[in-house]
C-alpha cells in the first residue's frame, strides 16, 4: 500500500484581543503589509446572492411571499455566516450578515412587487393619461431593416412616472415608462430632461422587463406641466454645447469625444460604431467607473498643484463626481459607474488593498439594497469583478511593471505613465473576460492590444470633451477650439477601432460557469500558497454567483428540434433521426447563433431556410457560412428589405452558393422528415411586406407535428387560413416573436399543444404581447419562451414529446 506524507505548518491560534494587536502592527508597518480585511466584502456577497434568489423566486411564476422569502434567504445566511466566518465566527458576526441579508431580501421583495402590481398592469393595457418627469434624451431607433412591424424610424423617451390614469382607474407610482412616436415632429416636441409632463397614448406592459413597467405610444405632443429645475437647464445646455463643438470636426472623432466624454452616442457614425463592438473598444462609449476615475484623477491633479490636504481633495473630488454624474444623466447604470468608480479612487487613495475590499463591500450593499434589479444585470457583475481586480491587482502588478519599463525608457515619469495604462488594462482584460465569455459574448485576442494602445489617450479626449461642455454654453467659439484639438486623440481611437476591427484574430467564443468557477479557483489555489485560509472566501462565492446566473445548457441527446436562444429573433434547428439537419433562420449578426449550433454539435447543415430578410432572422448567415459546411440556401422570393436580401446574397455566392426561392407547393425532405411550404402564395402590400412574406412551413420533424410561422402578421395568418381550412399540430412557433399584431383566431386554428416563443430579454419592443400569450393559453398549449428559458430542446421518445429548458428555475406559467 502507498504511503502519503506531508508536512503540516503548525500555528498558534491568537488569544482574544491578539489579532487586533497583530493588525494594527501590521498596519503600521505600510499599507502592503497591514491585513486585508474581507468581512464587509463577504457580507456585500451574501446581499447580492440574497438579491439574486429573491428576484429570481418572486418572477419565476410562484407564489412567494415576502415573509416567507425573507425567512427562507435570513436561513440561508445564518448558515453562511458560521460556515464562512472570517477569521473567528461570533454571534456579532452572524447578526451582522443576517442583517444585511435581510434588508436586502426585504427591498429586493418590495421592487418587484412594486413592478408587478396587478393593479399598474391592468391599467397600462388600455389608452392613459400619464404625469411624470422626463429621464434621459430622446433616442432615434432606425429599424428599415430591423424585426419590427414599425415603420423606418422611432423615438423613445424614458419617463420617471407619478400618475397613471386610464379606463381601468389611477395609480400613483414612482416607476419609469417608454414613451415611443414614429411621428418626427412629436419627437422634436418631447421636452429635456428634468421637466414634467402630461402625455396621452395607448399603453402596454412589459413583464419581465426591468428597464420599464410599460410602453406608451403616443401620437400627440405632451403638453409641459413644469419646467426643468435650473440644475437640469444647466446641464442641458452644457450637452448642447458639447454636441453642437463635436458637430465641426470629423463624424467619427467627433462621436468617440461625445460617448467618452458624457455618454452620447447620438453623433456616432454606424460604421465607427460596428467597427468600435468588433474591436473590443465599445465599452470605451458606455459611462463607466473608468470615466469616473479620469475624472477624480485630474481633480486631485489639480487639487495637488494647489497643495490642498487629501480630505478635502476626497471632498471636492466626490463633489466633481456627483456633478458628473448629473452632467451624464444619473440613469442606473451611470450611478452603477459612479458608485464603482468613486469605491476604486477612494479605497486607492485612502486605504489602498487593506481596506479596498472593505469600502467595495459597503458600495455593494448599498446598490444591492436600493437598486436590486440593478444588481442583476450584466454590467454589474462585470463592475464589482473590474472594481475589485483593480483595487487588489493593479498596484502590485503596477509595482512589478514600473521598475521594469523605467529601465527600458529611461524616463521615470513616462514609465509611470505607461506601466498605469498597461496595468489598468490588463487587469480588467483579464479579470473581466470569465464572465464576457459567460455572457456568450464573443471576445477577440485582438482586443487586448487594441485596448493597449487605444487606453493611453482616453483620458485626453475624456478632458477634452468636458472642457468643450464646461465652456460650450459661455464661449461656443472656445468649445469648438476644445472639439478640434481634442478630434486628434478621438481620431486616434477611431483608427485603432477600425483597424482591429479589420484584421483577422483568434476568438474565444464560449465558456461555461462551471469552467469560470474552475479559472477562479486555480487562482484560488496559488493564493493559497501564500495566504490564509479566509482570504479565499470572496472569490469562492463570486465563483457561486457566477455558477447561479442561468448559462446556457447542452440539450437531449436526441433532439430533434431545438429553437436557439439568438435573443431578438430567429433561429431553429430541425434534425431527422437519420442526420440530415435544417437551419430555419439564423439570428442577428450579433446573436450568437453559431455558439448554439456549437452546443448542439452541428458542422453540417443541409440546408438553410432564410424565412425573410430582417436583420433578426438573416444577420447571421456570413458567420454561418464561415464556420459551417451548408448544402443549400432557400428563402421567400419576396426580397424585401432589397439592400438586406442583396447582401445574403453576396454571403451565399462568395462560399459558392445561390439562394433559391421557396413558394406554397414547395417542399423539403430531408431524411424521413418532411416540410410543406404552405406560404407565401401571395404578396400582400398592407402590413409589413416582409414580415408578410414569411416563409411558412408546416410538417413533420422525427414524427413531430410542427407550423413554423416566421413574422407573418394579421393579413397572412388570414390568408393561410383560408387556403388550408385545418391543421393539427403538435408544436407550432408563436409569429413575430409574440408580437401583439396576431389574427385572434390563428391559436386556435393551429391546434397546438406546444407553442415557442423566440425574444429578446427585456427587448425594446415588449415582445411577446401579453395579450399574445393569453390567446395562446386559451387553446391549452403550453407556452415556452427563450427570453426567460433561454434554448428549448424538444426529442421524441415513444408517443410522448420531451421538453428540455436551458433555463427551468423560470418556466412561463401556464
Amino acid at each position: 500500500m502507498a504511503h502519503h506524507q506531508r508536512t503540516l505548518r503548525l500555528n498558534r491560534r491568537p488569544r482574544s484581543g491578539e489579532w487586533h494587536r497583530r493588525g494594527r502592527a501590521r498596519a503600521g508597518a505600510g499599507g502592503g503589509a497591514g491585513v486585508i480585511d474581507l468581512r464587509l466584502l463577504l457580507c456585500g456577497l451574501i446581499a447580492w446572492g440574497v438579491v439574486g434568489l429573491t428576484v429570481s423566486w418572486c418572477l419565476s411564476g410562484e407564489s412567494r411571499s415576502v415573509a416567507t422569502t425573507t425567512v427562507g434567504v435570513l436561513l440561508i445566511a445564518a448558515g453562511l455566516s458560521v460556515a464562512l466566518g472570517l477569521r473567528r465566527p461570533t454571534v456579532w458576526w452572524g447578526g451582522v450578515v443576517c442583517v444585511v441579508a435581510g434588508a436586502a431580501a426585504v427591498s429586493a421583495s418590495l421592487q418587484v412587487a412594486a413592478w408587478t402590481d396587478p393593479d399598474v398592469e391592468r391599467v397600462l393595457r388600455t389608452d392613459v393619461v400619464i404625469n411624470g418627469g422626463v429621464h434621459g434624451t430622446v433616442e432615434r431607433i432606425d429599424t428599415s431593416d430591423g424585426p419590427v412591424w414599425a415603420p423606418a424610424a422611432r423615438w423613445r423617451l424614458l419617463l420617471g412616472a407619478r400618475i397613471i390614469e386610464g379606463p381601468a382607474g389611477t395609480v400613483h407610482v414612482d416607476l419609469p415608462v417608454i414613451l415611443e412616436t414614429t411621428d418626427p415632429v412629436i419627437a422634436s416636441a418631447l421636452p429635456p430632461p428634468g421637466a414634467q409632463i402630461e402625455v396621452r397614448g395607448e399603453a402596454q406592459p412589459t413583464p419581465g422587463s426591468t428597464r420599464a413597467i410599460g410602453i406608451v405610444r403616443i401620437d400627440s405632443a405632451p403638453v409641459l406641466t413644469q419646467e426643468p429645475g435650473w440644475i437640469d437647464r444647466v446641464t442641458n445646455r452644457m450637452r448642447e454645447g458639447l454636441l453642437a463643438a463635436v458637430g465641426e470636426v470629423r463624424p467619427a472623432a467627433g462621436g468617440i469625444i461625445a460617448g467618452l466624454a458624457i455618454g452620447d452616442e447620438s453623433r456616432l457614425p454606424e460604421q465607427t460604431r460596428i467597427d468600435m463592438r468588433d474591436a473590443g473598444l465599445a465599452h470605451l462609449m458606455a459611462v463607466s467607473g473608468g470615466n469616473v476615475a479620469i475624472v477624480v484623477g485630474a481633480v486631485f491633479l489639480l487639487a495637488g498643484c494647489v497643495r490642498l490636504g487629501l480630505r478635502t481633495r476626497v471632498a471636492i473630488a466626490l463633489a466633481v463626481v456627483a456633478g458628473y454624474l448629473i452632467l451624464v444623466r444619473p440613469e442606473p447604470s451611470v450611478v452603477r459607474a459612479g458608485v464603482m468608480g468613486a469605491i476604486t479612487v477612494i479605497a486607492l487613495l485612502i486605504g489602498g488593498r487593506r481596506a479596498g475590499p472593505a469600502v467595495l463591500g459597503a458600495g455593494l450593499i448599498i446598490i444591492v439594497i436600493l437598486a436590486p434589479f440593478l444588481a442583476l444585470s450584466w454590467g454589474f457583475a462585470l463592475s464589482v469583478i473590474a472594481t475589485a481586480a483593480l483595487i487588489l491587482a493593479v498596484p502590485p502588478f503596477y509595482g512589478w511593471l514600473k521598475p521594469r519599463l523605467q529601465s527600458c525608457l529611461m524616463n521615470e515619469r513616462g514609465a509611470m505613465v505607461l506601466a498605469a495604462a498597461i496595468a489598468v488594462t490588463v487587469v480588467a482584460q483579464v479579470a473581466t473576460a470569465p464572465v464576457l465569455l459567460l455572457m456568450d459574448a464573443n471576445v477577440r485576442l485582438i482586443a487586448i492590444p487594441a485596448n493597449l494602445v487605444a487606453m493611453p489617450v482616453v483620458p485626453l479626449v475624456t478632458i477634452g470633451g468636458l472642457i468643450a461642455a464646461l465652456v460650450g454654453p459661455i464661449h461656443p467659439l472656445l468649445a469648438v477650439v476644445a472639439a478640434q484639438v481634442t478630434a486628434i486623440p478621438g481620431s486616434w481611437i477611431a483608427g485603432v477601432a477600425r483597424w482591429a476591427a479589420t484584421t483577422r484574430s483568434p476568438e474565444i467564443t464560449t465558456m461555461n460557469g462551471f469552467v469560470v468557477a474552475i479559472l477562479i479557483g486555480v487562482a484560488v489555489a496559488v493564493i493559497l500558497r501564500r495566504a490564509r485560509w479566509y482570504y479565499v472566501v470572496p472569490p469562492m462565492i463570486i465563483a457561486g454567483i457566477l455558477w447561479w446566473i442561468p448559462t446556457r445548457s447542452i440539450p437531449l441527446p436526441n433532439w430533434s428540434m431545438v429553437m436557439c436562444d439568438v435573443g431578438q429573433g430567429d433561429g431553429l434547428v430541425l434534425r431527422d433521426p437519420q442526420g440530415p439537419v435544417v437551419l430555419v433562420d439564423v439570428g442577428s449578426r450579433e446573436a450568437g447563433m453559431d455558439i448554439c449550433l456549437d452546443d448542439l454539435g452541428v458542422d453540417r447543415i443541409d440546408v438553410v431556410i432564410l424565412t425573410h430578410f430582417h436583420a433578426d432572422h438573416v444577420g447571421g448567415l456570413a458567420r454561418i457560412l464561415d464556420t459551417r459546411d451548408v448544402g443549400a440556401i432557400r428563402a421567400t422570393p419576396v426580397q424585401d428589405p432589397v439592400d438586406r436580401a442583396a447582401l445574403a446574397a453576396v454571403d451565399a455566392e462568395s462560399h459558392g452558393l445561390s439562394i433559391e426561392p421557396l413558394r406554397a407547393g414547395d417542399s423539403l425532405t430531408f431524411g424521413g422528415s418532411r416540410l410543406d411550404v404552405i406560404w407565401p402564395a401571395q404578396e400582400i402590400r398592407s402590413g409589413s411586406v416582409a414580415n408578410n412574406a414569411s416563409v411558412v412551413l408546416l410538417g413533420a420533424v422525427d414524427g413531430i407535428e410542427v407550423l413554423l410561422t416566421g413574422d407573418i402578421e394579421p393579413e397572412a395568418q388570414q390568408a393561410i387560413m383560408a387556403r388550408v381550412p385545418a391543421i393539427d399540430v403538435v408544436v407550432a412557433k408563436v409569429p413575430h416573436h409574440g408580437s401583439r399584431f396576431q389574427h385572434p383566431n390563428f391559436p386556435r386554428w393551429t391546434r397546438a399543444e406546444v407553442a415557442l416563443v423566440s425574444a429578446g430579454i427585456d427587448n425594446d419592443y415588449g415582445h411577446p404581447a401579453e395579450e399574445t400569450l393569453d390567446a395562446w393559453r386559451a387553446t391549452g398549449a403550453v407556452i415556452l419562451r427563450t427570453d426567460l428559458q433561454g434554448a428549448v430542446a424538444l426529442a421524441r421518445e415513444g408517443d410522448d414529446l420531451r421538453i428540455q429548458t436551458a433555463r427551468s428555475d423560470m418556466l412561463e406559467p401556464s
